[in-house]
């Protein structure tokens, strides 16, 4: 199981990164959603309304720490797992799905009957692939745009 990272940008150029102060008590990991509470990085929720990013790195676990975060700007593709059970297929190029987490792990769940967050842009692993890869953006109305 893999968590999310960036695959790339739209544009071809360096992707957007920001540096942000680690909120009190944090323990996400590298490749977790985070979001923007008061202006500090805190993990975000299982069913996250506002995203921030992909933290890059582990949390220290100090308050003010500096972090740095991917960001879930438009123009950064990341990569992330289906979850398990569901294959890729065809239909879910430009399809809007839910992240949760799993196990510690975030993940895409299809379809998204409540709440889509992402969009897929593209398949890592073939069409068929249970608990495949794929490439997706992060849907702008969720978006925290840092």
């Amino acid at each position: 199981m893999i968590d999310f990272a960036l695959a790339g940008t739209v544009s071809g150029n360096s992707p957007r990164i920001f540096h942000a102060p680690e909120a009190a008590a944090q323990t996400f990991n590298g490749g977790d959603v985070v979001t923007l509470v008061a202006g500090k990085v805190t993990v975000a929720g299982a069913d996250p309304l506002t995203i921030a990013g992909i933290a890059i790195a582990n949390a220290e676990g100090v308050t003010d720490t500096d972090t740095m975060v991917i960001s879930a700007t438009y123009d950064n593709i990341f990569m992330g797992q289906l979850i398990a059970g569901q294959a890729i297929a065809i239909a879910d190029l430009f399809a809007n799905y839910e992240i949760l987490v799993t196990g510690g792990s975030w993940e895409i769940e299809k379809p998204a009957a409540v709440a889509p967050r992402v969009k897929i842009v593209g398949f890592v692993d073939p069409v068929g692939t249970v608990a495949g890869r794929v490439l997706f953006k992060f849907l702008q109305a969720n978006t925290l745009e840092v």
